[in-house]
């Protein structure tokens, strides 16, 4: 199954053209478009942080995300450093929290790599993001986009789906003043043929392609620490999309998880604790 997201409709409209969708159904509140045959769903969630989450968070809980299923968000940024392009975002600093995400970095994509600051209202000025940039030790020599989503798509969905199975598409639309409605589905109508190629490619890399077969040590292993984290079945489904992720990125997640049974852990409502350190550990080691 492909989720895409894009924030506006401008945005998504050439994708919804290409690929036929038609409005459906989903979760209430939130608009989708779906393929004839179910296996393509695209939501609009809005503009900025909160909206982004809560349409994310909306749709899986009423779909259940599976191993091979994909997150892609498609949509435009206000470039501050770099070239106009189509870019694979492969790092998010949020500027509300300072925190960092790193979405799908395991497949090699025909597209560049640039950095995305995610801002809670328009951009203002590029100083003020330079400013940022600088505090965050983003490096010179990386492009750069400031959204208003990414951040929040990224830790929505990663709730979901594996960090692996999320990936960020973002094309500079301005810098960072108003454009029109009309003038964004120019832009993204430019964009969208590279788009949809670089998507068709995700998709076509097979579940068994980024499945990490564990080792019978460290199958001991995730179930002691599932069993000491009390785990429900939809704690051990994000535990175990965490180890695929950790042993697909060379993340050494054993000694984490050794340093943890090492300390009590009583009920689940703990352990429900526990599980999100773990993901934060893992998720930005």
């Amino acid at each position: 199954m492909l989720y895409l997201f894009s924030a506006l409709y401008q945005e998504a409209a050439p994708l919804i053209d290409t690929l036929k969708l038609k409005k459906t159904d989903t979760a209430r509140g939130i608009d989708s478009f779906a393929s004839e045959d179910g296996s393509v769903l695209l939501t609009l969630t809005g503009t900025g942080n909160y909206n982004a989450i809560a349409a994310v968070s909306a749709l899986f809980a009423v779909r259940e995300a599976k191993r091979d299923d994909q997150v892609i968000f498609y949509g435009s940024a206000a470039l501050v450093r770099g070239s106009a392009f189509l870019y694979r975002v492969r790092e998010i600093h949020d500027s509300a929290t300072g925190r960092r995400a790193f979405p799908d970095l395991l497949l090699t994509l025909p597209l560049p790599d640039a950095a995305a600051i995610t801002l809670p209202r328009v951009m203002r000025t590029r100083t003020m993001v330079r400013t940022f940039a600088a505090h965050e030790e983003i490096g010179e020599s990386v492009p750069l986009l400031a959204d208003m989503e990414s951040y929040g798509v990224y830790e929505a969905a990663a709730r979901h789906v594996g960090p692996d199975q999320i990936t960020i598409l973002r094309f500079t639309s301005d810098a960072g003043e108003k454009i029109s409605g009309r003038q964004m589905q120019s832009v993204s109508e430019q964009y969208a043929p590279g788009a949809l190629e670089v998507i068709r490619e995700i998709c076509s890399v097979g579940e068994d392609q980024k499945e990490v077969k564990l080792s019978d040590e460290d199958e001991a292993l995730l179930s002691r620490f599932s069993g000491w984290i009390h785990a429900s079945v939809s704690m051990n489904t994000e535990l175990s999309r965490l180890v695929n992720y950790a042993n697909l990125s060379s993340i050494s997640w054993q000694p984490i998880a050794e340093e943890y049974l090492a300390l009590p852990c009583r009920s689940r409502v703990q352990g429900k604790k526990i599980l999100e350190e773990f993901r934060e550990r893992i998720l930005h080691a």
